[in-house]
C-alpha cells in the first residue's frame, strides 16, 4: 500500500490510501473542510506498534453538522499516519464524545478559505 507524505505547519504525518480514498469519495467542499479540520486539530498520540487511535470530529457543511471519525496509527520511530476516515451517524458521534474521543476545534477554519474551495 502506497502512502503520500504530507507536511503541515507543526508536524509531519503520513496519509494512507484508505484516508485519501474516503476524502475522494465525498463532495470536494465537504472533503476539504474535514481535511482542514483534521490538519488544524491533529491530536497527539503516543507511539504504539500494536494500537490505532480513533477520534471523532464534526464540521458544518451547508448548515448541516457532519460527524466523522478518523483513525491514526503511530508506529515507533515513524510519523503519525492517518489511515481511515468515515462519516458517522450522530448517535455514534455522541457515544464517542462520552468516551472522550472527540477532537475539539483548536483553530477555526477561516471563512475566506472555505469560500475559495
Amino acid at each position: 500500500m502506497e502512502s503520500r507524505l504530507k507536511y503541515s505547519k507543526d508536524m509531519t504525518y503520513d496519509i494512507e490510501d484508505g484516508y485519501a480514498s474516503a476524502l475522494e469519495s465525498m463532495p470536494a467542499g465537504k472533503a476539504y473542510r474535514i481535511a482542514v479540520f483534521i490538519e488544524n486539530n491533529m491530536p497527539d498520540v503516543e507511539e504504539n506498534d500494536y494500537h490505532t487511535y480513533i477520534f471523532a470530529g464534526v464540521i458544518n457543511y451547508f448548515g448541516e453538522d457532519v460527524p466523522f471519525i478518523f483513525e491514526i496509527m503511530h508506529s515507533s520511530r515513524d510519523v503519525p499516519t492517518l489511515t481511515d476516515l468515515s462519516i458517522i451517524e450522530i448517535d455514534e458521534f455522541l457515544d464517542l464524545i462520552n468516551l472522550n474521543l472527540f477532537v475539539k476545534e483548536k483553530k477555526p477554519i477561516e471563512l475566506t478559505e472555505i469560500e475559495n474551495h
